[in-house]
């Protein structure tokens, strides 16, 4: 991996820590309340399921999590269902295996290159939207 790649990873690398900070010790009592319009842990779905979204690799198809539960994780209603913390922990496990395949053969050129999943950006794009996006979820 070339410089400019190890720089944006780590950063990736360290907003996606503090999220999986939430997941591990966030107290009980907030776990399941509607904080900020949505329930909490649904939010910290969200950013996780953004991350599975933008960083999977050779444009698979996405295939969305816990889809039998009724999560909604593009927070466009109120979960049906509920998440424990053990199942995020586990979804986060997963997100983050993708995330760091996604970086595994990258090069600097390669941060220029289109994004494979939306080609009007490029990876470096996709790169800092999703630490914009997991830190927004996480302050």
């Amino acid at each position: 991996m070339e410089e400019l790649v190890n720089i944006s990873k780590r950063q990736f690398d360290l907003s996606f820590g503090m999220l999986e900070n939430l997941i591990l010790q966030s107290p009980d009592d907030i776990w399941n309340l509607k904080k900020g319009g949505f329930v909490y842990w649904q939010q910290l779905f969200h950013a996780l399921a953004g991350v599975n979204f933008w960083m999977r690799g050779d444009n698979a198809p996405f295939r969305e999590p816990f889809a039998e539960l009724n999560l909604y994780p593009e927070l466009e209603h109120e979960p049906e269902n509920h998440l424990s913390r053990q199942q995020l922990a586990e979804y986060a496990g997963q997100v983050k295996r993708i995330a760091q395949a996604f970086f595994e053969n990258g090069t600097d050129a390669w941060l220029l290159a289109p994004s494979v999943v939306y080609n009007k950006r490029t990876n470096q794009e996709v790169i800092l939207g999703q630490v914009r996006h997991l830190q927004h979820h996480v302050g």
